[in-house]
């Protein structure tokens, strides 16, 4: 938790990758029946999972569930502004998603990568820590 705080104060060598649906991302989806809590983390980074909810990875797999062209994806996060040269911090829920994401950005070569593994749901149960919701404004 420390280490993300203090990531997210250094935009210009830290990105903060949320990586849950959009719905999650915007705060109209928790994505967990267990946990009521929404929105995102501020200065996070939508960083795409799946389409439909917490279980999907539809932008990292095929339909065979094996890794997609790793360029598609690339493509995605370079739309988003994530820049591949900064360490990247990847966050979902609560990790699972992730752990999935982290392997797939190590395949290709990316090496200063790390899991926020608290994620969506330790962040949000700390009653100190900001939260955002709706759209991001750019």
């Amino acid at each position: 938790m420390e280490e993300t705080k203090a990531g997210l104060k250094t935009p210009d060598q830290f990105t903060l990758v949320d990586n849950r649906t959009w719905d999650e991302y915007i705060g109209e989806s928790s994505g967990y029946s267990y946990h009521d809590k929404k929105g995102r983390i501020p200065g996070a980074v939508f960083g795409y999972a799946g389409k439909t909810d917490s279980y999907s990875l539809d932008y990292y797999r095929n339909i065979d569930k094996t890794m997609r062209n790793a360029n598609e994806f690339l493509d995605l996060w370079k739309k988003q502004g994530i820049d591949t040269t900064k360490h990247l911090s990847f966050m979902c829920g609560s990790g699972w998603r992730v752990a999935e994401i982290y392997t797939y950005a190590n395949v290709v070569g990316i090496e200063d990568i790390a899991i926020f593994s608290d994620g969506w749901i330790g962040w949000s149960n700390e009653p100190n820590n900001s939260i955002e919701t709706g759209e991001p404004k750019k």
